[in-house]
Parts: C-alpha cells; structure tokens; sequence
C-alpha cells in the first residue's frame, strides 16, 4: 500500500522520535516516582529521650534566672523592684531574693510567688525533662530534689524569708 509518502523519509523520522521522546518522558517520570524513598518508624508516636535515672544533669541557674525574668516580664507585676535568682547544685537550692515596693497586699505577693515558682519549674523542666511540669497541684518536680530560701525585701520594712526544703510544701498555692 502506497501511503504517497516515500518510505524512511521526514514524516517516519518525526514520528519515532515523537515516538522516542514520549518513552523518554515516561521513563523519566516512572524512574523518578518508583525510587522514593520511604522513611516509616516502628512507633505509632514520638517518645522523649530522657537521660537515666542515675545521672546527675546540673541546673544551669544563670539560664533559669533568665528564663524566669523572661516570663514574669510581661506579667504585670510593677510592684517588683528587683529580682535576683541563683542556687546551688550541690546543695540542691535554689536561692530568690525579691525587693518589692511598700504597701503590697499579701494576695499580690502570694500570686506573684505561684507566678514565680511554676516559672522557675518550667525553667528547671527545660533542662531536664524527667522533672514534672507545673500545673494546680504542685510547682514542678524539680522542687522534689530541690530546696528553695525565698528572701523578700520590702522598703521600710524588715527582711521576710521563706525556706521550703525539697519535697515540702509551699506556704502558698500553686493554683493561684
């Protein structure tokens, strides 16, 4: 059958390589979707990596202090003048000095330490994730292991100081 067109000339050379780049491009899009990679994990939800029990993670209390100021800032608490927060590892205490203003009612005081305490627990928890978080019952695990001497130093006044060994309770609430 004589199709007009002379054999092996323009029209055959087009098709095949229409022909050939239509296998190219599927070749190319097969190659490329066949060979992904897939990443599954055996557990149905992440697990947080804890250190062991045993070993000792020391509080970096420099960084506490300033994840404390940082969270305590925008609080509201214009009555504090000052606040100072350090510790020690070794003697597993943390140390809080607070110069407050004359005439604060002890319900803004006792506020703002729940305020303070939950802060400091959440900073505590940052570093080491095997202490509880803070919620309405406690202030965080972290005062399990962990005194706390509270100085507060109100102008006109005499120094009042509060001391909560680790493990006992504090003289205000957590729920505040």
């Amino acid at each position: 059958m004589d199709s007009g067109l002379p054999a092996g000339g323009f029209y055959s050379m087009r098709v095949r390589g229409i022909r050939l780049a239509g296998l190219c491009v599927l070749a190319g899009a097969l190659s490329l979707s066949a060979c992904k990679p897939t990443y599954q994990t055996k557990l149905e939800s992440p697990a947080l990596t804890t250190a062991p029990e045993s070993k000792e993670i020391r509080l970096d209390f420099d960084q506490i202090h300033s994840d404390v100021v940082d969270a305590l800032n925008d609080e509201g608490y214009d009555f504090v003048k000052d606040l100072d927060l350090s510790g020690d590892n070794e003697k597993k205490e943390f140390l809080i000095r607070i110069e407050i203003m004359e005439n604060v009612s002890e319900e803004a005081l006792d506020l703002f330490l729940s305020e303070l305490m939950k802060a400091v627990g959440n900073a505590a928890r940052t570093q080491d994730f095997r202490y509880s978080e803070p919620d309405n019952e406690s202030f965080g695990g972290v005062f399990k292991k962990y005194g706390v001497r509270i100085v507060i130093r109100q102008s006109g006044s005499a120094d009042r100081e509060i001391e909560v060994k680790a493990g006992e309770s504090f003289p205000f609430s957590p729920s505040n």
